[in-house]
């Protein structure tokens, strides 16, 4: 599977082999904090759970978490 990797914006992500909507265990989206940007998002997949914050005018990759 193609690794994700910070920065990536959330629409490209979703477009990636086995990142699309359907594969989110967490849909809707879990918030799980706020900043200056706006919220923080977390969408959990089978083996990794990604953090995804508001910048440069849209949602893109922050954090990427393995699942054990």
């Amino acid at each position: 599977m193609i690794k994700i990797r910070k920065g990536l914006r959330a629409d490209e992500l979703l477009k990636m082999t086995g990142r699309s909507q359907k594969y989110i265990l967490s849909w809707p989206s879990k918030v799980v904090g706020k900043d200056d940007g706006g919220l923080i998002v977390q969408w959990e997949y089978e083996d990794c759970t990604v953090t995804l914050k508001r910048w440069n005018g849209c949602y893109r990759v922050a954090e990427i978490a393995e699942n054990e």
